[in-house]
């Protein structure tokens, strides 16, 4: 050969496999594996060679040096005194598929046209019995699980009757379908609202005990400062409509940057990057995410003449994820990971970011960060914080190119 071939190229192991199956000797089959190429090594001594190197040319089906009938193109090639062979072949079954094709269109037609004749004999043989073949295909459809089966009967002797009775009780059967399928569907709704996606399909297809280990994962904690305060000059309905509006905006920001929301406890907000979807870049999702709530909650304590602000703390790392409870279910994350972003979420300034070691170590390039130093709990081991102060990005660019 003087060119590669491309079952080489596309399979190599298949390849050495069809030359071990013709025959050819393992050293050369080695040696192709080896160059990783057919050039100068593979042979190829079919009839389209030989007659092409006594200077004829033509074109015919034979056996490729696969041992697999072709349709070969052949003609011998001279360059510069070099007595080549140019040979283009495609195997018969591939040459010839528009045909084979063309067989199973017409092979299709007929067998339509065997049904359409056996169905017009069938149609006319039922002429005379049609009253009862109509109720016994509707029922049959009722059976099968269509509750729109209606029975036409223009006689008014006992079949009419009997035909009458018949849908008066399919309609009651589609009204109780209707009803099961309207609760299905408000199920299924509330089951997305609730869990993701992937969760809510396992939970549809009866899994109950759901837990994994899931590495590289952003976690954020947030809490509102000054809320509690607040609702205490507030009605119920204020205070509701107040943290609705606060995590709708939270919520439709969690889709832009992939974060998944896991819950919310009074005014405290938990979302998780990586965790339905690997992410490589979970962490910088999730520290824009957390600059974007501080600039929303700002602009929205302005427009409503609050003094409202966000503490909010991220880390990254392995967490655990599940599915927990019998009669109320309840999707969480647990693990170091969510403590450590949780006691950072508690040290946090309010209108601050505090990030662990771990996000600073990775996104140092990106953005700026202060050391705050380290913080001390009872009985914890010490954790070193990091406040965000500004993002080092200057070029703008579209939100959907950073994260395609």
């Amino acid at each position: 050969m003087r060119s590669a071939s491309r079952f080489q190229i596309e399979d190599p192991e298949g390849h050495a496999k069809t030359l071990r199956s013709i025959g050819i000797d393992e050293k050369t089959i080695k040696k192709i594996k080896e160059f990783n190429t057919t050039i100068l090594l593979q042979e190829v001594q079919t009839k389209a060679v030989k007659e092409a190197l006594f200077g004829k040319q033509g074109t015919q089906v034979i056996d490729d040096y696969r041992n697999i009938p072709v349709l070969s193109s052949y003609a011998p090639l001279e360059i510069d005194g070099l007595r080549w062979v140019i040979v283009a072949e495609i195997d018969v079954s591939e040459a010839y598929a528009s045909i084979h094709s063309f067989e199973k269109k017409v092979a299709i037609g007929v067998t339509i046209i065997i049904a359409l004749i056996t169905l017009v004999a069938i149609w006319l043989t039922s002429i005379f019995v049609k009253p009862i073949n109509t109720l016994i295909k509707s029922a049959r459809k009722v059976g099968s699980g269509e509750f729109d089966a209606v029975v036409k009967s223009g006689s008014q002797d006992e079949f009419g009757e009997l035909a009458k009775s018949f849908n008066q009780t399919i309609a009651s059967l589609r009204g109780e379908t209707q009803l099961i399928e309207q609760k299905n569907r408000e199920n299924e709704a509330l089951v997305l609202n609730i869990f993701s996606p992937a969760i809510a399909k396992r939970l549809k297809q009866g899994e109950r005990e759901i837990a994994e280990q899931i590495s590289n994962v952003s976690v954020l904690f947030s809490d509102l400062h000054q809320f509690t305060k607040l609702a205490q000059s507030m009605s119920p309905q204020e205070v509701v409509g107040l943290l609705n509006e606060l995590v709708t905006g939270f919520d439709e920001m969690t889709d832009k940057y992939g974060l998944e929301k896991i819950k919310i406890i009074g005014d405290g907000y938990m979302a998780v990057c990586g965790l339905g979807m690997p992410r490589l870049d979970h962490d910088k999702r999730t520290l824009d995410f957390a600059l974007e709530m501080l600039s929303f909650v700002r602009r929205f304590s302005y427009e409503k003449d609050l003094h409202l602000d966000l503490q909010i703390g991220i880390n990254s790392g392995d967490a655990l994820a599940g599915v927990i409870g019998k009669n109320k279910l309840l999707y969480d994350v647990w693990g170091d990971t969510v403590n450590i972003a949780n006691r950072l979420k508690s040290a946090c300034p309010p209108g601050s970011i505090l990030v662990s070691q771990d996000i600073c170590s990775r996104l140092h390039d990106i953005y700026d960060f202060e050391l705050v130093g380290e913080i001390q709990e009872p009985g914890k081991e010490k954790l070193v914080a990091w406040q965000v102060k500004s993002s080092k990005l200057t070029v703008s660019v579209r939100e959907e190119e950073v994260y395609e």
